[in-house]
């Protein structure tokens, strides 16, 4: 913060002509400060009636962030406030709102109004401001005063939920008011000038909070004239006066509070319930060749009862083979055993012995009493008709 003592002309005069120190002189007379700005400042406007019917949009479009709104000029409520309050929120500014303060009037009223019309404090409102610069006459003495402005200050406070901030100046508050008691109360500094960078504020304060430095300002969104403000701050701090719990700075103005509460990406299932290739049945159940029965039981009684002996019960056949390209039927070492009872019931003797040929097929060529070889349609045939001649030979027994 820099600070600068200033003297008006007058106070100057006295002090060179004074024939004590100057020293204690000056520190005597000194009633204004200069004290610029402590860093970067956001741009605002206050408003009345006399701005008609302000169009907020724009107004927030050319780049204002914050706007105050006059509650009452006492005892006179502003025709306007209440649309300005309502629309202000709405566009997206800081609010505020503000009493034009006098002290010939029951403070008690004042302070009551003051709380219906803006109720309870919330996020994004700022303190209310008491406009302390009423002219003669019928003021109070500076003591009473002094006085006033804490009981209405403390009214309002208690209604509200927020300590109010003052707005006056240096060319009124060290003349009527006086008081060093209110340096913790935000000062919101009258001042209109076009080259001063820095504002001579009442050195009832040590710094400022607002500084109204023109009343000619031209704004979109506003006929006419209007107060032009700024603030003595960074955005962030300008949400922490309005009542935000806690607020970054991103070092540049913005309206736009911190991104909170933003889920992260989640419940964004991945490709399912797309069926992996199931169920689908490997070829089963086809069935090998079955039910070719490799032995054909041919052992039955004699009709005499007596069993034959292996030799001559019956004639041993290889199976025919189909592994290779000759056509044969069955597995090189599958036996296929016919019954020789089949031959004799057809009246005729048991064929003649042939030595097996390698094809299965040689039915002509009986050598030396071996077994006949069949062919393999003789051996599925024997096979199929073999249970009927079993069959039947029990009912001939029977």
């Amino acid at each position: 913060m820099n600070v600068r003592r200033t003297l008006g002309p007058a106070v100057l005069l006295a002090v060179v002509g004074s024939c004590g120190g100057p020293t204690e002189q000056i520190d005597q007379a000194v009633g204004e400060l200069v004290v610029c700005g402590s860093g970067p400042t956001i741009d605002g406007i206050d408003v009345s009636t006399y701005q008609g019917t302000v169009n907020w949009p724009l107004v927030r479009t050319a780049g204002k962030r914050f706007a105050i709104a006059r509650i009452y000029h006492w005892p006179n409520r502003d025709v306007q406030f209440d649309r300005n309050w309502r629309e202000m929120r709405a566009n997206g500014l800081i609010r505020g709102g503000y009493i034009y303060f006098d002290p010939r009037y029951d403070v008690a009223t004042q302070a009551n109004a003051v709380v219906s019309a803006v109720g309870l404090l919330a996020p994004g409102d700022l303190p209310v401001t008491l406009d302390v610069e009423q002219p003669q006459p019928g003021l109070p003495a500076p003591a009473r005063y002094a006085a006033m402005v804490r009981d209405l200050a403390d009214r309002i406070e208690a209604g509200t939920g927020r300590r109010p901030m003052i707005y006056t100046g240096h060319y009124y508050w060290p003349s009527y008011v006086q008081s060093t008691a209110f340096r913790a109360y935000p000062l919101w500094h009258a001042q209109y000038t076009t080259t001063q960078p820095c504002p001579n504020i009442a050195d009832a304060w040590t710094d400022w909070s607002f500084w109204q430095f023109s009343s000619t300002g031209r704004v979109s969104g506003i006929t006419g004239n209007v107060d032009l403000d700024r603030f003595n701050g960074t955005f962030a701090e300008l949400q922490r006066l309005a009542g935000y719990p806690s607020v970054s700075d991103a070092g540049t103005p913005s309206d736009a509070p911190a991104v909170t509460d933003v889920p992260v990406v989640r419940d964004v299932s991945a490709v399912r319930d797309v069926p992996i290739a199931a169920d689908v049945p490997a070829v089963r159940d086809v069935p090998a060749v079955r039910d070719v029965p490799a032995v054909i039981d041919a052992s039955v009684t004699t009709d005499a009862g007596s069993a034959l002996d292996d030799a001559s019960r019956a004639d041993i056949f290889r199976a025919p083979d189909v592994t290779t390209g000759d056509a044969h039927m069955g597995s090189k070492d599958a036996l296929v055993v016919v019954d020789v009872d089949l031959f004799a019931d057809v009246g005729q003797s048991a064929p003649p012995a042939v030595e097996p040929s390698g094809c299965g097929c040689n039915v002509d060529a009986p050598i030396d009493g071996s077994p006949h070889v069949l062919s393999p349609i003789a051996a599925i045939l024997a096979g199929l008709l073999l249970p009927r001649r079993r069959r039947a030979s029990r009912t001939d027994r029977a």
